[in-house]
């Protein structure tokens, strides 16, 4: 990647990217330019704006909190994690891979 070219940098709103004096994005105006922008990632905007409204709705945030549940229960076993995959395969499923729920 050509760094003289980047004109933006998008992450969550973590400080460790978006600081001011010492953030990723900051390190990046210092070194490369300071035209760089730096954009908050829309996506974690939106999952944001998404958990917060759901905060409201009961029926979800449990969903959500089982859903969590499930996973932790099933990752945290390699006993359990295998039969995970073989049910899959005995029910002829493609083979998906858990992936832990985000809080933000």
């Amino acid at each position: 990647i050509d760094m003289t070219k980047i004109r933006f940098t998008g992450f969550d709103g973590a400080s460790v990217f978006s600081g001011e004096c010492n953030g990723v994005s900051a390190k990046f105006r210092q070194i490369y330019s300071n035209s760089i922008l730096f954009i908050h990632c829309r996506a974690h905007i939106l999952q944001l704006c998404l958990l917060s409204a759901c905060e409201d709705i009961p029926e979800v945030k449990e969903s959500l909190l089982t859903l969590k549940s499930l996973f932790n229960f099933i990752n945290r076993s390699s006993t359990r994690l295998v039969r995970f995959n073989d049910i899959q395969t005995l029910l002829k499923h493609p083979q998906l891979k858990l992936i832990q729920p985000g809080d933000t």
